[in-house]
């Protein structure tokens, strides 16, 4: 009995210090799609909505390029500023040819 509660701690402590090892491995990316952390300044532009009229997706047009928007939280407050000049933060891939940025903090700019 006393043997199989060592053989159960020992494969217990293993199988806790292979899921430790393997969380702090950093996540793998795609070599081809590589992410820049970049700052822009451009102005906000509709480039999607749905059939009421609604706008959709957004893109900033800065002197640097088009850059298509991730709608996630931070994205989804650009569609408010449609039109408007905006200094933006935040991640940018190339996706199918196209910038793609994640924005992580912006703020309007004169």
């Amino acid at each position: 009995m006393k043997r199989r509660v060592k053989i159960g701690l020992f494969v217990l402590v293993v199988g806790l210090a292979v899921i430790a090892s393997l969380a702090t491995v950093p996540a793998v990316r795609s070599a081809d799609m590589p992410e820049t952390d970049v700052t822009i300044e451009g102005t906000v532009k509709t480039t999607g909505v749905d059939a009421s009229g609604m706008v959709t997706a957004v893109s900033v047009s800065s002197d640097e390029g088009e850059y298509d928007v991730t709608l996630d939280e931070q994205g989804k407050e650009l569609l408010k500023a449609v039109g408007k000049k905006i200094r933006a933060k935040g991640m940018v891939v190339e996706k199918e040819g196209k910038k793609v940025i994640m924005i992580t903090e912006f703020e309007e700019v004169p």
